[in-house]
């Protein structure tokens, strides 16, 4: 598993302004977390917030989560005027959610690496990620994969199993990521990155993107050579660039 203090390092390998926008919390504002949920904080989780808990350069902002340590002050706050059961043993809120309560780590056990879970109040509800680095370097990759401001969801290829798809793949080349989950296999060929996406477990949704429009149509080669001709569907991605600029007219506005 790779450190989460890598994570700059991945992303200005395609996006240079990244290690610019991202600001670490404060030392103040971590002690003062702790107090809220009675606990040291997991060591995954100091280490995130001690390289962008402040902003995270807009790395969770395509799927509309709020890392910043403020939003998740807040919501302890306000979880803790909701009623007297919010401490809990179990997890410790990481982001607050516009469509969903929050995520959180689960924290019962004292696991080395907890889970990240989706969270209701401060119940766990299920299971996002294996680790806060899994989840982190997957968003990585997905900021990656739409590097080029579009991405290309394929249509008509075999229905197959996510095993069996990504075993195709894999004789092209492409080999899945340490993050891959349950749900997700993240896969690589170079520039070339591949989602393949098992929501349907008899025909998963393939997903293909890379740095640049070379790696596209590298992806596009490879598949073809593998199934023939197949339909794809474009798909315009905002570039972690032009997420960063609608976050600075937001607090402009």
């Amino acid at each position: 598993m790779q450190s989460i203090r890598t994570v700059c390092e991945a992303m200005m390998a395609f996006d240079p302004g990244f290690a610019q926008a991202i600001r670490p919390a404060s030392v103040a504002d971590m002690r003062r977390l702790s107090r809220l949920v009675s606990r040291e904080l997991p060591v995954d989780y100091v280490e995130f917030l001690s390289l962008m808990g402040e902003s995270d350069g807009g790395l969770f902002y395509y799927d509309r989560l709020d890392t910043s340590i403020a939003a998740v002050l807040n919501y302890c706050e306000d979880q803790i005027e909701v009623g007297p059961n919010f401490v809990s043993d179990q997890t410790v809120p990481i982001a607050a959610g516009y469509e969903i309560d929050a995520f959180g780590l689960a924290v019962a056990g004292d696991p080395p690496h907890p889970p990240v879970v989706e969270l209701t109040g401060t119940r766990p509800v299920r299971e996002i990620s294996p680790s806060l680095a899994a989840m982190l370097f997957s968003y990585v990759f997905l900021a990656e994969l739409r590097a080029t401001g579009k991405t290309l969801r394929l249509a008509g290829l075999p229905r197959k199993s996510r095993d069996a798809t990504c075993e195709d793949l894999a004789k092209q080349g492409y080999w899945p990521e340490w993050f891959s989950d349950a749900r997700k296999s993240y896969l690589r060929n170079g520039e070339a990155l591949v989602v393949v996406d098992g929501y349907r477990p008899d025909h998963p949704i393939v997903t293909l993107g890379g740095r640049s429009d070379a790696a596209l149509r590298h992806g596009l080669g490879d598949l073809r050579r593998m199934y023939g001709e197949f339909d794809y569907e474009p798909i315009s991605e905002p570039t972690m660039a032009e997420i960063r600029q609608q976050i600075a007219s937001a607090v402009v506005a």
